[in-house]
């Protein structure tokens, strides 16, 4: 059974805040459990094992896990790492899948298996919302609103439109901790609270709405201020060698760029008018979303 990346597409540090975020599932990129007779392939399980363990998480089969795990199974995934787009997330999500108790689990309010697999993802980031692996495990698209309510859109369908989401790869990985620490510092200043952080806030919400309501002509024209905003106010989220093209963007009707998660590197999401004309535009690697 394979379990999908996630991608966050609007709602990136605006969380923090009590920003809405919209999150969905990425089928580009997914990996799932697979038996092999390397062992490198198990790479660090035996250390999350172990972390499972001390959790002492009766929901999970670690008896049986342990015993795959002596026998060569390992998470066989695509998904890139430092890249924003969940490989820790489909990891557990894959592993409660498959070694949890998909009953309780399935019959927890959202808010409380968010929890859950949260404190579960803290092995690989420390500290976790939730949302990667919440969306790989549900495989469905979701909206967090700012209050904590978890809606899941279930009839959600991308429309027929020459506007077209991207990922754009970067081909630099990036460690989120230090972009989130570095944006953290800008949140506790004065200015950036009473001037910039509203007008981050209410371009994630005209964007999330936009996109729910398949607005993508509206939605274009918002992700030109956001791609904006971020450019002027958020430039240690942004690579010095991203800047280039990213201005390139902002001064073109062609594609437009914004964060994608911690940003720094990995994926950045893009719009773009024309996805033929886009992808002999620039010189870098482009995903449909």
């Amino acid at each position: 059974m394979s379990t999908p990346a996630k991608i966050l597409l609007f709602g990136e540090f605006t969380t923090i805040n009590g920003g809405d975020a919209l999150a969905m599932p990425l089928e580009l990129f997914h990996g799932q459990w697979k038996k092999g007779n390397d062992s490198k392939l198990q790479r660090d399980l035996s250390q999350f094992f172990t972390f499972l363990k001390k959790l002492n998480s009766t929901f999970v089969e670690t008896e049986r896990l342990q015993k795959d795990l002596d026998s060569g199974w390992y998470f066989d995934s695509n998904i890139p790492e430092g890249y924003g787009v969940g490989s820790s997330g489909a990891l557990i999500a894959a592993t409660l899948k498959k070694y949890g108790d998909t009953a309780f689990l399935n019959a927890l309010p959202l808010p409380e298996l968010k929890k859950i697999v949260a404190e579960i993802e803290g092995y690989f980031h420390g500290a976790s919302s939730g949302t990667d692996p919440l969306v790989c495990y549900l495989k469905k698209t979701i909206l967090i609103k700012g209050r904590g309510e978890i809606i899941t859109l279930e009839n959600w369908k991308k429309p027929t439109t020459d506007y077209q989401l991207f990922l754009l790869d970067t081909n630099h990985p990036r460690k989120a901790e230090p972009l989130i620490q570095w944006f953290l510092k800008q949140n506790e200043k004065a200015d950036f609270q009473q001037n910039i952080l509203p007008q981050l806030l209410a371009v994630n919400k005209q964007a999330i709405d936009a996109f729910l309501l398949n607005d993508y002509e509206n939605l274009w024209q918002v992700m030109s201020k956001m791609s904006q905003l971020q450019f002027d106010h958020l430039p240690g989220l942004i690579p010095d060698f991203l800047q280039e093209v990213w201005q390139q963007g902002l001064d073109s009707d062609l594609f437009k760029l914004k964060i994608c998660g911690a940003g720094g590197g990995g994926f950045m999401i893009g719009m773009t008018r024309d996805w033929k004309a886009l992808k002999n535009e620039v010189d870098f690697d482009v995903y449909e979303i």
